[in-house]
C-alpha cells in the first residue's frame, strides 16, 4: 500500500472545507436611526431585514439607546425596514455582499388626524359611603321595569 504525501491531504482537506466557509460567512450591516421629528436619534426603533423576493422576516434588531443597530447577515438582497412608533415605516433595499455601512436613517412622523369623537360619562351604578352600599339605576335597564311600555 503507498503512503499518501501529507500536501495532497492537506489539499483535499482545504477544498472540501472552502466551500463550507464561503457559503457560512456572514457580513455586518450596520448604520443609526434618526426621528425628524424629536431632532436626534431614535432609541430602540425597530430595524428588520426583509427578504427582498417575498418580504419574509430574515432577521431583526433593535437600535440601541443612541439609535445605533447591527445587523449580521449573508449575503443576497434585502429590503431593511426601520419602525418606531408614531412614526412612518421606512423601506431600504439593500445589497449585502460584504460589510454594510449605511448612513443615518430618518424617520418621518406619522399624523393621524381624528375628524370628531364624543366623550361619554357615567355615574357608578354602586356608591359607597359610610358603611352603606347604594345601587343607583337611574338610566339603566332596571329602572324601566316594570313601567308600561
Amino acid at each position: 500500500m503507498r503512503a499518501i504525501p501529507l500536501a495532497y491531504s492537506l489539499t483535499f482537506i482545504c477544498l472540501i472545507l472552502l466551500p463550507c466557509v464561503l457559503l457560512g460567512q456572514s457580513f455586518e450591516i450596520t448604520g443609526s436611526v434618526y426621528s425628524e421629528s424629536e431632532k436626534g436619534p431614535a432609541p430602540f426603533a425597530n430595524v428588520v431585514l426583509r427578504s427582498s423576493v417575498d418580504s419574509n422576516l430574515v432577521l431583526g434588531t433593535v437600535a440601541d439607546d443612541a439609535g445605533a443597530f447591527l445587523l449580521k447577515s449573508e449575503a443576497g438582497n434585502f429590503l431593511v425596514e426601520f419602525r418606531l412608533l408614531e412614526h412612518k415605516s421606512k423601506f431600504v433595499p439593500v445589497e449585502v455582499s460584504g460589510d454594510l455601512q449605511m448612513g443615518p436613517i430618518n424617520l418621518l412622523p406619522a399624523v393621524t388626524e381624528i375628524n370628531n369623537f364624543t366623550v361619554t360619562a357615567r355615574r357608578p351604578t354602586i356608591k359607597k359611603d359610610k358603611g352603606e352600599i347604594t345601587f343607583i339605576t337611574e338610566n339603566t335597564s332596571i329602572s324601566n321595569a316594570g313601567s308600561s311600555a
